[in-house]
């Protein structure tokens, strides 16, 4: 989330990605980062297990989402 949202402040278009157990800390970051209203994709968790097959089934399943938020800038 740091370094996503410090890419943002900058300008640059970021897009950060956690899995599900991860998304309180996420959220935390943001907030302490100053930007509560910061959007970013959540994967199902685990990952790390997934065939091949299943990991590009994800990407196509959330890709759209990932192109949405690089496509919408956050307010910074």
């Amino acid at each position: 989330m740091h370094d996503g949202i410090s890419l943002e402040k900058r300008g640059i278009p970021t897009v950060v990605v956690v899995s599900e157990p991860f998304i309180g800390n996420a959220n935390t970051m943001a907030r302490l980062l100053g930007m509560t209203d910061y959007r970013y994709v959540a994967l199902p968790h685990p990952i790390s297990s997934l065939d091949r097959k299943e990991i590009d089934e994800l990407v196509r399943r959330h890709f759209p989402q990932v192109l949405e938020l690089l496509l919408a800038r956050p307010k910074t």
